[in-house]
């Protein structure tokens, strides 16, 4: 009997994850701070969000588990460029 192997399901953005559990960027931190060993700034979880900056990817797995996801199921915005950068 042949396995086939699994494929990731459909990722979804982590905000709109964080908006559909109805929590508070205040409450996903509080959620996430067991996972990851400290409790992350709600700034830093919003500049995810937002694509102003990049996740580790230990914040990104202990994000998931406190959402109760496979870290594979969740995504997160590319950060953004300034526009003087797509100029050459």
């Amino acid at each position: 009997m042949s396995s086939t192997p699994s494929r990731p399901g459909p990722q979804v953005p982590i905000r709109a994850l964080r908006l559909a559990y109805q929590l508070s960027i205040d409450e996903l931190c509080d959620r996430i701070e067991p996972h990851l060993g400290k409790r992350p700034h709600g700034d830093t979880i919003r500049n995810v969000e937002l694509g102003h900056r990049k996740a580790s990817p230990a914040l990104m797995a202990a994000w998931a588990k406190a959402l109760t996801l496979h870290p594979l199921d969740v995504f997160q915005p590319e950060p953004a460029t300034s526009p003087g950068a797509l100029a050459s």
